[in-house]
């Protein structure tokens, strides 16, 4: 079993342009990624919830974030979640679910929660 490929595509597209990109292209990044994750929540594609959820997250943050201190902490903990979502093998359920559920664990817990688990994960 293995994660719907489109979501999977899309996590990896985002991640290596989030640390390709310098300030604002960061932020660009992210917001381009979440319009293509929400056309997949809206046909219905399992795991993208999850996906749209934790970089829409970061975006809000990024939006809301005053000071310099915070401005900057943001792109980081974009950087990190790219950087961790490219080590971790993909291929393996429990390592995409480990990945989700630490991640989602910082958004309201109402709202990431059943958006990762079996239901995410395609059978081939």
């Amino acid at each position: 079993m293995t994660m719907d490929v489109r979501v999977s595509a899309e996590m990896t597209e985002v991640s290596n342009a989030v640390l390709a990109g310098r300030d604002v292209e960061v932020y660009d990044a992210m917001m381009d990624g979440t319009g293509r994750l929400l056309d997949l929540v809206e046909v219905g594609v399992e795991g993208a919830g999850g996906a749209y959820l934790l970089w829409s997250e970061i975006c809000d943050r990024w939006e809301l974030a005053d000071g310099p201190e915070a401005v900057a902490a943001v792109p980081a903990e974009a950087r990190e979640v790219a950087r961790e979502w490219l080590e971790i093998d993909r291929s393996l359920t429990h390592e995409v679910e480990t990945f989700f559920g630490r991640r989602l664990s910082r958004v309201d817990g109402s709202a990431s929660g059943g958006l990762v688990g079996h239901h995410d994960v395609d059978q081939a």
